[in-house]
């Protein structure tokens, strides 16, 4: 399963994630958070994402890069964009540490750091 929202008391784009992502169900994602990303910067100007993958299974390389290519493809991400992820296991940390080498994206493994980070 996966799926966002825009978390009104944050202010925040919220993704959670459980298991493995089939494509059709990352393409479903993918737009809703394209739609997501538009709404929350022409409200606050900058695009702030908090990932729960603690139940996240390990993905295929083509569903992890998935969102990160969604996320910096056509100078869609801005200076001032973060995309936080809490992971709970270490080959999922491993995953997510090869694929992004942004200083916007950081992972945490506790959801009030991660949260902290996003929103300083």
């Amino acid at each position: 399963m996966l799926k966002a929202i825009f978390d009104e008391q944050l202010g925040i784009i919220r993704s959670i994630s459980s298991g493995m992502t089939p494509p059709d169900e990352l393409e479903i994602y993918v737009e809703q958070l394209r739609t997501l990303r538009q709404q929350q910067r022409a409200r606050i100007g900058r695009f702030l994402h908090l990932v729960d993958a603690k139940d996240s299974a390990l993905q295929t390389q083509w569903a992890a890069e998935r969102p990160i290519r969604h996320n910096g493809s056509a100078g869609d991400m801005k200076p001032d964009d973060k995309t936080a992820v809490v992971l709970n296991s270490a080959l999922l940390r491993m995953q997510a540490a090869r694929l992004a080498n942004r200083t916007q994206f950081a992972t945490f493994t506790d959801m009030d750091e991660a949260v902290a980070w996003l929103i300083a």
